[in-house]
């Protein structure tokens, strides 16, 4: 593998996780600096009303650049935030509880040759995940539906760790509507409309408790899938051909 394809900016966007943003910088800090060639940190903090932007600063000063939201708009608008400022030809979303740990990068690298999109799946075979019986079930449900009527074919497009090449994502994420939860599997629908190779590899996830997913975030994620199927059929998308050069 050759230097540019380790060459990596992470975004990890967060709300309120002062408590334990510390523990994950500290992790991915430290295999990226034995594991990587060129790596960059972004850490957007999405209208935090806790002292995350501080502790990221305290504890690494420098070495991550914090991108502070003023105002709360969701996860997808903060990642698109980060991989504006991403600079490295490939680009990691990461959540901020490291639920999926950075090591999986390694595996995840090769695969970024020949695809735009490498994604963790909690539910492919092979995949080792623990989590609440409860919301074990209403996200299999959830993603039924996904599958059904966004993307077919993959497993588990809501997993946050997703590897891009940087030029791709930013181009998707300017086109793109859902701001929240959705925008996982509007991202991969975007990326499948116009010819953008998706590679799924199973991942360890360590459900440490998310106080960010309510039930009423499973309603409002549901609201936005039946919003992507209206713009599909109604033409509320971009319809034209994969950019010259891109994988797929």
């Amino acid at each position: 593998m050759t230097d540019l394809q380790r060459a990596v900016s992470i975004v990890i966007p967060c709300r309120n996780e002062a408590a334990r943003i510390g523990a994950t910088l500290a992790a991915v800090r430290d295999w990226a600096g034995t594991h990587l060639t060129a790596c960059e940190i972004l850490v957007v903090d999405d209208g935090s009303t806790d002292d995350t932007a501080a502790v990221v600063r305290r504890t690494c000063g420098d070495a991550v650049t914090v991108v502070r939201l003023d105002e709360n708009r969701g996860k997808g608008h903060a990642i698109r935030r980060g991989v504006e400022r991403a600079s490295l030809p490939l680009v990691l979303f990461l959540d901020a509880d490291h639920a999926v740990g950075i090591e999986h990068l390694d595996a995840f690298l090769p695969h970024a040759r020949r695809a735009a999109f490498v994604i963790g799946s909690k539910r492919l075979p092979g995949a080792d995940v623990a989590r609440s019986g409860r919301r074990g079930l209403a996200g299999r449900l959830g993603q039924a539906l996904i599958r059904l009527l966004a993307v077919p074919g993959i497993h588990d497009s809501q997993c946050g760790f997703k590897l891009a090449h940087t030029d791709v994502a930013r181009e998707l994420l300017a086109m793109q509507r859902i701001e929240r939860f959705g925008f996982d599997f509007e991202l991969l629908f975007l990326a499948r409309r116009f010819g953008h190779a998706i590679v799924e590899l199973p991942v360890r996830c360590v459900d440490a408790g998310d106080g960010s997913v309510r039930p009423s975030s499973y309603l409002r994620t549901l609201a936005e899938l039946f919003g992507l199927v209206g713009r599909r059929l109604t033409g509320g998308y971009p319809r034209r051909p994969a950019r010259a050069g891109s994988r797929g």
